[in-house]
């Protein structure tokens, strides 16, 4: 799937902990962008777009984001 997204120079998102090995592996993609499970999707969408905002640029970058923790 990541050469997939290289070759339309696209970033990825998954939940696959595998892409920590692809992207020490192939550093030369547009952008992996790593996710703890997370069913509310509207929350997970929400702290993707923040960290994304806060983000200069992703190329190269591998991204994590985490699900809050309960209070």
């Amino acid at each position: 799937m990541l050469s997939f997204a290289i070759s339309l120079e696209r970033a990825v998102i998954t939940f696959d902990k595998d892409f920590f090995k692809l992207h020490r592996d192939n550093p030369n993609h547009c952008g992996i962008i790593l996710c703890t499970e997370n069913r509310n999707y509207l929350q997970l969408a929400q702290i993707i777009h923040t960290k994304l905002s806060e983000t200069s640029q992703i190329k190269k970058q591998l991204v994590r984001i985490t699900k809050p923790q309960k209070t």
